[in-house]
């Protein structure tokens, strides 16, 4: 048990990757109702995963399972290895680990870059997209494509030839 609690600690497993939820317009963090000013269904997580309070259906990707981002790595910066800077890929104490994509939250640019999703792979970040397709998206995308991904009902067409 986690000292001062009485729910039992639920360790999980770090990884390299993160669920996508939304775009930085999107509150992450809250139950709808919750939060200061309280969180409501127009501003929760716009992503295919919401972090906490809601099982999101495929009927409400409005975008399209293949035009909307679901996981894709996470920017680690090599000074950080061996850190748990955030929750595990899931475990039974606080959800999964996200990250959001789009204007306010770019792809890191290399291993000392900053940013919320990004990899050692030399100019991409992969993402696994909600048709099952894994597909490289540059690093030096547009910050609002690349939020048009993340965003599961903004309504813009993307395309993804890159």
């Amino acid at each position: 048990m986690l000292q001062g609690t009485t729910n039992p600690n639920v360790p999980g497993c770090l990884s390299d990757y993160a669920a996508c939820t939304g775009d930085p317009s999107g509150v992450i963090d809250y139950l709808i109702g919750m939060g200061t000013p309280p969180c409501t269904d127009a501003d929760i997580a716009n992503g295919a995963f919401v972090y906490k309070g809601r099982k999101m259906k495929f009927v409400q990707i409005l975008d399209g399972l293949s035009n909307t981002l679901f996981i894709g790595e996470k920017h680690v910066p090599n000074f950080n290895f061996g850190v748990s800077p955030d929750s595990s890929v899931y475990n039974g104490d606080n959800g999964a680990s996200h990250r959001q994509a789009g204007i306010g939250a770019p792809l890191a640019k290399g291993p000392m870059g900053t940013g919320q999703f990004g990899s050692y792979h030399l100019g991409h970040c992969l993402f696994l997209l909600g048709d099952a397709t894994v597909r490289p998206i540059p690093n030096t995308i547009d910050l609002a494509v690349l939020g048009y991904l993340a965003n599961r009902r903004e309504g813009q067409t993307v395309s993804l030839d890159f």
